[in-house]
This record gives structure tokens, C-alpha cells and sequence, in this order.
């Protein structure tokens, strides 16, 4: 079962590794249609506040609200109006039988954002309710996908060791990572002054929403080209690790909708990986990696068996599955950015303090000045 369920991308992760999705929890209209087509057999509920009973189920996940604790979002951490929803969602967890996992994640920003509250708020009320817990930040490129998205992964189980599942092998960041200069770069093209994404061979986290105003794809600098480009929905969606056309469903008409959807998924790869975890658990190797955690700031990593929290220096790349790199990756070409939003980030970037790698604002501004000629359109393509 899962609360906040999105578009699904735990649910089909789960579903990958032989487990099937027995109960839906999602609010949002757009992203219940897109359950009904895909999870047809699944029981669809609306708003967690209103749940009571539950079925018993042996996996539980929840995807809490992040718009409070994300960089995109108001920034009012915990106690946020979406946010105060993760009061009813442990309501739902006390008040029912235990299920023998408890899967939450949210954003790495949950560790800092005032001090951390809102992790020390969701790891202290598992404790209070019998939990034993462990967590890990997670970067989706670890499973092969050219996206940096990084998330706050935290198990939970009553009977089960949660470092089974968590812990284990830790890799480096990824060789086909590496900036060799000629590998295509992405970056938040609403940024500039302040952020930029800057992200080698991937592209920085899809968003829901940007600073603009708007949900917008991440711009894409294919150096042997120069074209500046956005992918296509569909290859937004396979980036989430989603099939090609998840959110083409009926009532969903305008591409906002489903950018929307697609920037506040949880990408499919890290529910498949939980789901190899628990089917398959390892022994939890921590070893010379964990020591008492007494510090103000909370580390990427921890756990608490009962005993006191532990801090598990450990990396956010727990597979190294490889990858072919961004160009490859995308299937569809790409739309190249309009000259009103190169020049508008080239203005950005001009008036802030950010540096840049050498060049890169001289082929913004030569993109913005191609498309101002009406030649993008035929002729500004990627490379094959």
C-alpha cells in the first residue's frame, strides 16, 4: 500500500520485483487518473485524513509532501500547510496494524532545513512507535539513470533490521559522470543567478515547479552542436525511470499537467531497488563506517535500533549499474530553448556572482542569437 501515492513510481518499482499494489492514497486529480489506468486493480483513495482502517499489508510507503521542504518550495519546513498532512499519515500508522516495512523519502533538504526538524520529527515518531529505522540519501544515477535526483530514503519495521535493506555496498560517483569537456551538460535554465544545476552527462532534478513560476524541463548544452535544448515529455518520463507515455492518459490535455506529474515522481528505480532489498536482504556491513551521531547537523546516513542514533558513513550510490550517458539515453530530439528564455537566463547569469565554465554563456548567447533568426526550428540539431 501506498500513501501520497503520485504517478505510481513506487508502486511500479515494487511491481518490477514480483510485489503487487494493493491500495492507492493520492489527492491530486491528474495524478489519480493516471493510477486508474495503471493500477486499474488497486483500491484508490483520496486523502489520508480521512483514512481509518487499513488493509493488512506487508510493505507501506509513503512519499510525504515536499513542497514545504524543497528548495522550490515556501520553505517552511515541517510545520508547513502541505506538510501538517504527515501528522494523519503517522495517525494512519498508529492506529493499524504494523506492516513489516515502512518505506518513507523526501528530499535531502529535510537533513538541514531548520536544523534538520522535520527528520528529527519523522525519525523520533517512528522511534515513539516502536520502530526501529535507518535511512541513506540516494542518488537515482546510481541505477544507470542520467538524472542527479537525490532523495532521503528512510526504512522502518518493527521485526526486521532496516540496515539490511538501506546498508550495504558503496560505490563512487559513477566514471561516465566525469566532465571530459565534450559530454552534453544539463542545467536549470529558470536559475542563473543564485543555482544553476550545472550536471555533466545528466540532467539536474525534474521539477514540479521552478522559481519562475512554472513547471519546466531542464535545459540540456550539447557542446558538439550547440544547441540548448529541453527533452521531450516522454523522455522525461523514461528519466524518471518511467515507460515512454506513463502520464498519456485520458483528461490529461495540457503538457503542464503532466510536467507537473512527471517533476514530483519518485523515479521508479529506487522502489525496485528497496524491493530487491527486502526480498533479498544483506547483512548490514557498516562496520568502521558508523559511530555515535553527536553532532548539530544530521548526516546523510543513520539509524536507531533502540539504542541511540548512529551515524553510517556511507556514499548515495549503493549500485554502480552504468550507464551509455545522456545523449544516448534520450530517444526523441530535443526543443530547443526559445531566445526569450536563453537571454532571460543570460541575464540571470550576467548579474549574478555564479561562475561558469569557460564558453558556456558565449553558447548560450550564440543559441539565443540562432533562434532569434527563426533557424531553429530546421536546423539546430543534437548530434547523433
Amino acid at each position: 500500500m501506498s500513501l501520497f501515492s503520485g504517478i505510481g513510481g513506487f508502486e511500479l518499482g515494487f511491481q518490477s520485483q514480483g510485489f503487487k499494489a494493493e491500495v492507492c492514497c493520492e489527492i491530486d486529480p491528474n495524478a489519480q487518473a493516471v493510477l486508474r489506468k495503471r493500477f486499474s486493480e488497486a483500491t484508490l483513495m483520496s486523502d489520508v485524513a480521512d483514512i481509518t482502517k487499513l488493509p493488512p499489508v506487508r510493505v507501506l510507503t509513503a512519499g510525504f509532501p515536499c513542497q514545504n521542504l524543497s528548495l522550490v518550495g515556501n520553505n517552511t519546513g515541517i510545520n508547513g500547510r502541505d506538510t501538517k498532512i504527515v501528522h494523519d499519515m503517522f495517525r494512519v500508522i498508529a492506529t493499524n496494524p504494523s506492516p513489516e516495512w515502512l518505506i518513507l523519502e523526501n528530499v535531502p533538504f529535510m537533513l538541514w532545513q531548520h536544523k534538520g526538524e522535520a527528520i528529527q520529527f519523522v525519525t523520533s515518531t517512528l522511534s515513539e512507535l516502536g520502530y526501529k529505522w535507518a535511512y541513506r540519501v540516494v542518488d537515482a544515477r546510481a541505477f544507470g539513470l542520467p538524472q542527479r535526483r537525490r532523495r532521503v530514503l528512510i526504512v522502518a519495521s518493527k521485526i526486521h533490521d532496516p540496515r539490511s535493506v538501506v546498508f550495504g555496498e558503496s560505490h563512487a560517483e559513477p566514471e561516465w559522470l566525469r566532465d571530459d569537456g565534450s559530454v552534453p551538460v544539463g542545467f536549470s535554465w529558470t536559475e542563473g543567478r543564485m543555482g544553476l544545476g550545472w550536471a555533466p552527462n545528466c540532467v539536474p532534478t525534474i521539477k514540479g515547479g521552478s522559481r519562475v513560476g512554472v513547471p519546466s524541463p531542464p535545459a540540456i548544452w550539447f557542446r558538439d552542436s550547440g544547441l540548448i535544448g529541453t527533452p521531450s515529455l516522454e523522455d522525461a518520463e523514461r528519466l524518471q525511470g518511467f515507460p515512454s507515455g506513463w502520464t498519456k492518459v485520458e483528461g490529461l490535455n495540457r503538457d503542464s499537467f503532466r510536467w507537473k506529474l512527471i517533476g514530483n515522481a519518485l523515479p521508479v528505480v529506487f522502489g525496485a531497488w528497496l524491493a530487491r532489498k527486502i526480498k533479498d536482504p544483506s547483512e548490514p556491513d557498516v562496520g568502521s563506517r558508523e559511530r555515535p551521531w553527536r553532532e548539530r547537523v544530521w548526516p546523510n546516513a543513520a539509524y536507531d535500533l533502540g539504542a541511540g542514533i548512529m551515524r553510517v558513513d556511507i556514499s548515495e550510490f549503493p549500485e554502480d549499474k552504468g550507464s551509455e550517458g545522456l545523449a544516448s539515453f534520450l530517444l526523441d530530439e530535443v526543443k530547443p530553448l526559445s531566445s526569450k528564455a536563453a537571454l532571460g537566463f543570460l541575464n540571470r547569469a550576467r548579474s549574478g556572482k555564479l561562475k561558469f565554465v569557460d564558453g558556456f554563456l558565449d553558447a548560450v548567447e550564440l543559441h539565443a542569437n540562432r533562434m532569434k533568426q527563426d533557424v531553429g526550428n530546421n536546423t539546430l540539431k543534437r548530434a547523433a
